[in-house]
């Protein structure tokens, strides 16, 4: 947890057989439309509670307002 790390994870895209629509694949480590594992999540409200905002959004390149949504609790 020390380390920067990127993880690049493709959801499969499927097609509905009775409508045509479009959808994605649910992952559980993934919510649907996050960009961020919920380990991560609790790593940076950790953080968060324990420093600054600022300081916690340096650390991992995170936007002040990426960093707020993530860390709402």
């Amino acid at each position: 947890m020390e380390q920067s790390v990127y993880l690049q994870v493709n959801r499969r895209q499927m097609r509905c057989q009775n409508c045509g629509k479009k959808f994605s694949e649910d992952l559980e480590v993934i919510p649907k439309k996050r960009t961020y594992t919920k380990r991560f999540r609790q790593q940076v409200v950790q953080e968060t509670l324990e420093g600054t905002l600022s300081k916690t959004a340096r650390k991992y390149g995170l936007g002040n307002d990426k960093l707020k949504r993530c860390s709402k609790i």
